[in-house]
């Protein structure tokens, strides 16, 4: 059973048309139970990682959410949250993943609302099956920084990290629920092979 984190994300969500076109059994929930019987997680979200944040924090999940072994996805602005610090305000993430100390968090990249081609660095779990470039729907394209846990680039002269994987934890910053074949690829991989 996938579990999909209940923090403010919306029923009619193209995710669960997509969980459901690939016949995965999952549950919205933000219970602790049903978190540590899940034999997946997947934490979607639109635009405001702050509330999401405020969320982990009124259900007791943020210290959990770091310390489980289950296979975790966070799709769109959720990949923040892998990360010690938001890339957008400082605030604390889960740090699974650490900031450069020096990082600028002032670079806009201007792309809203459209896909985007990326480049594939890791082809394992995730990107299995993938060509070299692949193409996502992101809302936002945010900045950040290139470290040894990225596992796709933008194709731009700027790169920046738009996929990561460290130990059980995977974050997208593109919407793989709005991204055509592409993005229901990378979900039955995760939930096939990671």
């Amino acid at each position: 059973m996938v579990v999909v984190l209940e923090l403010g994300i919306k029923q009619n969500n193209k995710l669960f048309e997509l969980l459901n076109k690939l016949d995965c059994q999952y549950k919205l929930s933000n219970s602790e139970k049903d978190i540590l019987s899940a034999e997946k997680l997947i934490l979607c979200i639109d635009e405001d990682i702050q509330s999401t944040l405020r969320y982990l924090h009124i259900y007791n999940l943020f210290s959990l959410l770091r310390f489980i072994k289950k296979p975790i996805l966070t799709i769109g602005s959720g990949i923040q949250l892998l990360y010690d610090r938001l890339i957008d305000n400082n605030s604390a993430g889960l740090g699974i993943v650490n900031l450069p100390d020096d990082f600028d968090n002032s670079i806009q990249l201007n792309e809203i609302k459209r896909y985007v081609k990326v480049k594939v660095l890791n082809k394992e779990c995730l990107f299995d099956g993938f060509d070299d470039t692949a193409e996502f729907y992101f809302n936002k394209v945010t900045y950040i920084p290139f470290t040894d846990d990225t596992t796709a680039v933008t194709e731009k002269k700027l790169e920046c990290c738009v996929a990561l994987e460290k130990s059980n934890f995977y974050g997208v910053q593109f919407h793989p629920e709005l991204s055509g074949v592409s993005g229901e690829r990378l979900i039955k991989n995760f939930l096939e092979k990671c």
